[in-house]
């Protein structure tokens, strides 16, 4: 295990992999050393030879692993966490959904990167609750992550249009937007009707996503009735869904706005229409 440790211990990058991928090489046979290492082993080398049990894949290794990814060294437990997704073990979907709480960004980008990886349906609800980091690359991997898993995230978004929190009926219409779940599209216009001005708004940007010609006379009503904000995001998502017909309503609209920021969200409707 010494000898093995010492061959791990690297912190530059091309030296890493080239011992890395040397170990590798020794297939499943290698797991009870790697397993050591990542007990007892310099930082380097624990970081290192987890990297090493997730390509390996052999999932008699995922205990140790999980083990890994409550390490002091948030290298360490980066590392861990990755390697974990390269398994995709179930048994490590709760040490995953842990590591979503972590208090390094990279450690919970890898964590929601993982359980995009394992795949497993019971990871939707906590990946939802993660969509609130303020992280943009944790957010990235989480709406990847969601779309990778698919199974369950549709139901699990429109149940949260209910929930009293403004809050979280935006995030989870935002969702609703970055992943385009259409069957979500009744759920979203009843939302139009929000009384929450920010739920509103963001309830007329999805339909841009999620609409059909179902939306559409909606859309047409709120950019002509609509305040300024809520009438821009109708114009907007009236662009998104290709309605070259609407051109001339939001052209007229836009000659009536006196708000720059709004005129300006209609121009921008108006680019991707005429564009």
């Amino acid at each position: 295990m010494k000898d093995l440790a010492r061959r791990l211990d690297l912190s530059d990058f091309d030296a890493r992999e080239a011992a890395i991928a040397e170990v590798v090489a020794g297939g499943p046979g290698a797991v009870p050393a790697l397993v050591e290492v990542i007990e007892s082993g310099p930082i380097a080398a624990r970081a290192n030879a987890a990297a090493a049990l997730g390509r390996i894949g052999d999932r008699a290794a995922t205990p140790a692993l999980a083990a890994a990814a409550a390490d002091e060294d948030p290298w360490v437990r980066e590392t861990a966490v990755i390697a974990l997704g390269d398994l995709a073990d179930p048994a490590g979907l709760g040490t995953l959904v842990r590591a979503l709480g972590d208090g390094v960004d990279g450690v919970r980008e890898a964590a929601a990167g993982s359980l995009g990886a394992v795949g497993d349906p019971r990871a939707v609800e906590p990946l939802i609750d993660a969509a609130s980091d303020e992280s943009f690359e944790v957010l990235d991997a989480v709406v990847s992550a969601l779309r990778a898993i698919g199974e369950g995230v549709d139901t699990a978004l429109v149940r949260r249009l209910d929930d009293p929190r403004p809050e979280v009926r935006t995030k989870a219409l935002e969702l609703i937007d970055e992943l385009a779940i259409r069957s979500a599209v009744d759920a979203v216009v009843r939302l139009v009707g929000d009384p929450d001005p920010g739920v509103r708004r963001m309830a007329v940007l999805a339909l841009g996503a999620v609409g059909s010609d179902r939306a559409v006379g909606d859309l047409r009503r709120l950019l002509e009735e609509a305040e300024p904000a809520i009438s821009a995001a109708a114009a907007w998502s009236l662009a998104r869904l290709g309605r070259r017909d609407a051109t001339g309503l939001i052209r007229a609209r836009r000659g009536r706005e006196r708000d720059a920021r709004v005129a300006a969200e209609y121009d921008e409707a108006l680019a991707e229409l005429e564009g």
